[in-house]
């Protein structure tokens, strides 16, 4: 009988299980900021207009699609700089909890296992020092 390799396959077996589990619960989509980091949002404006912002592209490039919609709504200049401001700042504080949110789970999917496997090598090197020569 091998040990290790018996611990090794159940320590597959569980991790499969946990990661699929955690995945299913948390849901998918909690992942997709990882490979995709940059979002769009779907704004409605005051005239019942929607306009998607993409947080990937360059901020002089968002903040001159902000400032066109805000200028179409009729809003003086001064206005929409200070409305698009605000704007760009929320689309940038939600693109941030969406990220964050999605490095939490990757924590909660991939932490378990490998503090399990870490311990298990730990408990095993530990054991072979009590071993006689």
């Amino acid at each position: 009988m091998n040990w290790r390799r018996g611990f090794l396959r159940i320590w597959i077996v569980a991790s499969a299980v946990w990661i699929f589990g955690v995945v299913y619960i948390a849901g998918i989509d909690r992942l997709k900021p990882l490979m995709n980091p940059h979002a769009k949002f779907q704004v409605e404006l005051t005239d019942g207009s929607v306009h998607t912002f993409d947080t990937g592209i360059p901020l002089n490039d968002l903040q001159a699609k902000v400032a066109l919609a805000f200028t179409r709504l009729g809003m003086k200049p001064a206005d929409v700089a200070k409305s698009q401001k605000e704007l760009i700042d929320e689309l940038y504080k939600r693109n941030h909890e969406r990220q964050s949110n999605s490095q939490i789970v990757l924590v909660l999917v991939a932490g378990p296992p490998l503090i399990l496997l870490i311990t298990g090598l730990l408990v095993g090197w530990i054991a072979r020092g009590f071993r006689g020569i």
